[in-house]
């Protein structure tokens, strides 16, 4: 929302909510915060750690603590 404290140059990871990716795995950088159009809410560009046109490894999360669970 309008409200949000995200801004260049913050990590972003993710939450674990939902029990589909762990908490804490590294996303990316945020490199700029912009207004939607209709000037309700906010969204960030995301520049992703992990060069996606350079891969040649995965490593592939099969099971953690909380997989499925929801909310946490």
């Amino acid at each position: 929302d309008r409200e949000s404290a995200v801004k260049e140059g913050d990590t972003i990871v993710t939450s674990g909510v939902g029990g589909i990716f762990p908490k804490d795995l590294l996303v990316g950088k945020v490199v700029s915060v912009k207004s939607e159009t209709h000037g309700i809410s906010l969204y960030a560009e995301i520049e992703p750690f992990a060069d996606l046109r350079h891969l040649s490894g995965v490593f592939v999360v099969t099971s953690f603590t909380g997989q499925g669970s929801g909310l946490q």
